[in-house]
């Protein structure tokens, strides 16, 4: 009975000081306990290295490890101090759930009820420690990070526009020894050639929306015929956006461009002629899986300058129905289907229309040959001459027979208005060779060359054979500077003799880009 006695006693008396324990004593007492438990848990731990490193036969060695461990141990003991008073600001965002716990402990008077809501408190105080423990360790990521690692997480839009913005400038000087193209009349010229301008490309990180625009000016002087010397501006880009399967792609281009008297009929011209030429396109694609539709509209604008010319002003629009299916991961097979017409707008009589159906591949059609390959056939009409009618090919191809040494083919046939002043269509076909090689005893030196046949003939039965061989070499020598040297010959073989010429170019060139 005496037994009892005191042992209920003893009982009573824990909890009435139980329940007169404040709030700050609780509080004080779970910090305590989990710094205190970890305080013993580091001595433990540096006794033991301390026992298993120190030399046994080494007294002085032992007592500088003796105090490098003591200097250690007053670091962790500020460290902990710090973090002490980390947690007890935390805790105290926690101490009314534990007054909660301990007051509905209280109502329902139940001794077992503060124990458990004291544990619950005790477990939601452990979560919050181990947040503020991943706090503290990002923070000290981010502080070990270098400034410029930690600007760049953060989305900078005006930087981005910047990056992607490159003004390039390039300078070619030419020596032309028959500028005009012509037999028996040949006149030389050295030519300087620059063109300023700048590239801006965009592209979100969703992949949306992308865009590309390349505008600048080409100037042209020449040293002996000045009469030729001009500025022109030139443009041209594109805006693309997609949403799910579906994006819409619209691009445009501006240029003046220049014809010598070998592209002309009349055998009189002995100048040249400039004309601009715009382009405007627009194309809408739907995506299914591996197949591909797309409808594209596009239309080319052609106006001459000189007056005696304006007759040939004219309008080219095609609007095609093109489908593509991927057979392999890298390669399409597409078929295509254009209607165009071609007004002129001073004289109906030269306009025709025509329809083109084509098939090819595209992408990577063998393990090392990449490229496009289409063949199709051309149904044209016209209202008071032949209708301009015949087949087609074109394949432009790349083959990489190492990562140095490149090869490429261009292979085409078609008809179109290439004489651009007669009312006669053109046949036209011809092939050309390329190379690209990097040599391994330097780098930054690359081999171009090229050699190629061409045979075209009209309506006015005229036929010209075309041979064409150019080499050029380039050194980079800086990211943002390449030199190029370069040297072309072309010869005309026409069935009308006054028409035949050689032309020789030897050029040097300067590209900066930044």
């Amino acid at each position: 009975m005496k037994i009892i006695l005191v042992f209920c006693i003893n009982l009573l008396i824990f909890n009435s000081v139980y329940a007169q324990l404040s709030r700050k004593d609780l509080v004080s007492y779970t910090l305590d306990f989990y710094i205190d438990e970890e305080k013993l848990q580091k001595k433990k731990t540096l006794r033991q290295e301390e026992n298993e490193s120190l030399p046994k036969d080494s007294s002085k060695s032992k007592s500088q490890k003796l105090k490098q461990m003591k200097s250690t141990q007053k670091k962790a003991d500020k460290a902990a101090l710090a973090r002490k008073q980390t947690i007890k600001k935390a805790l105290k965002e926690n101490s009314e759930k534990i007054n909660k716990a301990l007051l509905s402990s209280k109502q329902k008077e139940k001794p077992y009820g503060t124990k458990l809501s004291f544990a619950k408190a005790t477990d939601e105080s452990k979560e919050t420690v181990a947040t503020i423990t991943k706090k503290e360790e990002l923070k000290k990521e981010t502080k070990e990070k270098k400034p410029e690692e930690v600007m760049a997480e953060k989305p900078n839009y005006i930087k981005g526009v910047l990056k992607n913005t490159h003004p390039y400038i390039i300078g070619i000087g030419e020596f032309n020894d028959n500028i005009y193209h012509v037999k028996g009349k040949e006149t030389y010229d050295y030519i300087t050639k620059l063109y300023p301008g700048f590239e801006i490309k965009s592209k979100t990180s969703k992949k949306k929306f992308d865009a590309y625009l390349n505008t600048g000016f080409e100037v042209l002087r020449y040293t002996k015929n000045r009469k030729h010397d001009h500025e022109s501006p030139f443009a041209s880009g594109f805006a693309k956006y997609g949403f799910g399967k579906v994006s819409f792609v619209t691009s445009a281009s501006s240029k003046r461009l220049r014809s010598t008297p070998s592209d002309l009929a009349d055998e009189e011209i002995s100048e040249f002629v400039d004309y601009w030429r715009y382009q405007m396109s627009q194309d809408a694609r739907v995506t299914f899986n591996r197949l591909d539709i797309d409808l594209q509209y596009n239309k080319s604008l052609y106006g001459y300058e000189d007056e005696e010319f304006k007759s040939s002003n004219r309008a080219k629009d095609v609007i095609a129905l093109r489908s593509s299916m991927k057979i392999f991961p890298k390669t399409k097979l597409f078929a295509e289907y254009a209607h165009g017409w071609l007004n002129y707008n001073k004289d109906a009589s030269k306009n025709f229309d025509y329809d083109r159906p084509v098939v090819g591949l595209n992408g990577k059609i063998l393990r090392k040959l990449d490229g496009t390959i289409k063949v199709g056939y051309n149904f044209g009409k016209r209202k008071n001459l032949k209708d301009p009618s015949g087949a087609l090919y074109n394949a432009v191809v790349t083959y990489k027979a190492s990562p140095r040494l490149h090869y490429s083919l261009n292979a085409v046939k078609g008809l179109g208005n290439i004489n651009l002043i007669s009312e006669g269509m053109i046949k036209y076909q011809g092939v050309s060779m390329g190379l690209s090689y990097l040599p391994p005893f330097l780098k930054k030196l690359r081999l171009k060359s090229n050699v190629g046949f061409w045979q075209r003939g009209s309506d006015l039965q005229t036929k010209d054979n075309y041979w064409q061989v150019s080499f050029r070499p380039e050194y980079k020598f800086k990211e943002w500077l390449m030199f190029g040297l370069g040297y072309a010959f072309e010869n005309r073989s026409s069935k009308e003799q006054e028409k035949d010429y050689r032309n020789n170019r030897i050029e040097m060139s300067v590209i900066s880009e930044f």
